[in-house]
């Protein structure tokens, strides 16, 4: 018989694992469920993902703009073991405006994104 886990009431998930915290957003009063972990420190971890990954669009956001104002057109890729050169099409506007969405994203992220305790029945 699965378990249903619970925050302040509201149902978050249905499962056979035993969850003991979630990462949650609530909206317009509603708890929606970003993920639900068997420990707090995983939990912890899909936030810390989310940001990481976005703190590293910025990190490349920012090797493009360098290389825009250094005069190249094109900017080396290195993916699990294999790099490629890959051109910029975005204006150095454009890119920073990237930066700004990805910068407010993570913000968004710690403001609104809730480490919770699940309440098993």
């Amino acid at each position: 018989m699965k378990t249903k886990f619970y925050y302040n009431g509201q149902l978050v998930r249905t499962s056979d694992h035993a969850y003991t915290h979630a990462v949650i957003v609530i909206k317009d009063g509603k708890v929606c469920t970003i993920g639900c972990r068997t420990n707090r420190k995983a939990a912890e971890q899909i936030i810390s993902s989310e940001i990481h990954a976005y703190e590293g669009n910025i990190k490349w956001y920012n090797a493009k703009l360098n290389a825009l104002a250094n005069g190249k057109t094109s900017i080396r890729m290195t993916y699990n073991g294999h790099s490629w050169m890959e051109s910029i099409k975005d204006t150095p506007e454009q890119i920073k405006e990237s930066i700004k969405k990805a910068e407010e994203r993570i913000e968004e992220i710690r403001r609104e994104w809730k480490l919770v305790e699940l309440e098993a029945r």
